[in-house]
């Protein structure tokens, strides 16, 4: 028992010099100036690469910032579409200059990148790590743009979210709501989109009154307001042509105003004609309703 633990132990020593002799061997094989060199220059590279693409990455974005800014300042006040295309091109100088600094520090590795993308095909890279959906952010960003379906500063409701526009790209489009949260939706899920910011848009006031109102009187004041009020804002394109009386869905009877304002402002302005009615009738001594349709208190 004892020569065969002795044998063992044996072995195991000489495994272990062995191991050391190859580790040695390895070590006095290697050219460790020359490594260094190496690492000292590949370093020098990749610093130097890195430098020349952050001057590029802020020399481009000013050059395309000023591009837009003097090229296009004879454009109208609503510029949202010169703002998507600005930050759209931002974003995509941003992209190729991103893939080239990869290409550049990975060929500074003698990594064949050139024969792995034309050896797989991008489309097929592309398949091939999940990218299906990248493909179609992309397909449906670049068509929301070339039919001009939104722009940055537009009013617009899409898959289930209601608010302003703040950036789009071929990927994505945010949306700030009215609480002030930030919304990422991916392109390929903006299936329908509704946008309140193109074309003239309908501000309507609704007004609650008592079946008991002299409804000639409640005439006789919004037409007033509107008259000192309407010229005051160049928002409104059609000033309100008639004051309508009806009845809504809860039986109330309510006075109704309709005017049409540029794309953006209707909600702004049908706030201010409505502090604006309240006021006036109430200054009238013309009671409005709080609570369902109770009479006022004497």
């Amino acid at each position: 028992m004892n020569i065969i633990l002795h044998s063992v132990a044996q072995n195991i020593f000489f495994s272990h010099i062995m191991a050391l002799n190859v580790i040695r061997n390895w070590w006095l094989s290697v050219d460790w100036q020359a490594m260094g060199e190496y690492i000292i220059a590949t370093f020098i590279k990749i610093l130097l690469a890195t430098i020349i693409f952050i001057i590029l990455h802020r020399v481009g974005r000013h050059f395309i910032q000023f591009i837009f800014k003097t090229g296009m300042h004879n454009l109208p006040e609503k510029n949202g579409r010169v703002s998507t295309v600005r930050n759209l091109t931002l974003n995509t100088y941003r992209g190729f200059l991103i893939f080239a600094y990869i290409y550049t520090i990975l060929t500074l590795f003698s990594i064949p990148v050139g024969s792995l993308l034309a050896g797989a095909g991008i489309v097929g890279l592309a398949i091939s790590f999940g990218a299906q959906g990248l493909v179609a952010d992309i397909a449906n960003g670049i068509a929301i743009l070339l039919e001009n379906q939104l722009d940055i500063g537009d009013h617009i409701l899409v898959a289930g979210i209601e608010g302003h526009v703040v950036d789009i790209n071929l990927k994505t489009t945010k949306i700030k709501d009215f609480d002030g949260t930030i919304h990422y939706v991916p392109n390929r899920e903006i299936l329908t989109l509704s946008n309140k910011s193109q074309g003239i848009m309908r501000a309507r006031i609704s007004l609650r009154l008592f079946p008991s109102t002299n409804l000639d009187h409640v005439k006789k004041i919004i037409q007033h307001v509107n008259d000192e009020l309407v010229g005051q804002y160049d928002e409104i394109v059609t000033p309100p042509k008639r004051i309508l009386f009806s009845i809504n869905l809860k039986d109330q009877l309510v006075v109704i105003v309709d005017m049409f304002t540029t794309p953006g402002n209707q909600i702004r302005i049908a706030s201010i004609f409505i502090e604006a009615y309240i006021e006036a009738l109430t200054a009238a001594n013309i009671a409005l309703p709080t609570e369902g349709l109770q009479k006022p208190l004497s």
